[in-house]
């Protein structure tokens, strides 16, 4: 069973930042998810709470029961807390922030994929370490 990548852009950009990574990620044929991260207009919550619940309400559904990669850029990885507990009925997730913000998405995306990949990796390989 496969993981889904879901990509959370900052929240002051859309969803077309993660374009070339998911593409990228695709091409490689792993499952992409980019969600739009939403403001909504209620002064009694803070906006990075809109935030977070618009993107936990599209994982609220995912495909099959596999995990949820949480991989946010810039102003996102805050976020991926918040998003990780307003969506948090499935264990299992990588959450990372990722460095280097816009440039390196749009220039360099298959770099960008294979940076996401060797974290997603190097988690999973310290999990199985600690359980063995």
């Amino acid at each position: 069973m496969s993981d889904v990548y879901v990509l959370v852009h900052r929240p002051i950009v859309g969803p077309l930042t993660w374009s070339l990574v998911a593409a990228e990620l695709r091409r490689r044929g792993l499952e992409v998810l980019v969600p739009t991260v939403r403001d909504m207009d209620d002064p009694t919550r803070p906006c990075w709470r809109h935030q977070a619940d618009s993107v936990a309400a599209v994982l609220a559904n995912p495909p099959g029961a596999r995990r949820l990669v949480l991989v946010g850029h810039s102003g996102a990885g805050q976020l991926i807390p918040a998003i990780w507990n307003a969506a948090a009925r499935r264990a299992g997730w990588v959450c990372r922030e990722l460095e280097g913000g816009h440039f390196h998405m749009l220039v360099d995306p298959i770099a960008v994929c294979s940076h996401i990949l060797e974290i997603v990796g190097e988690v999973d390989s310290n999990v199985r370490t600690a359980l063995a």
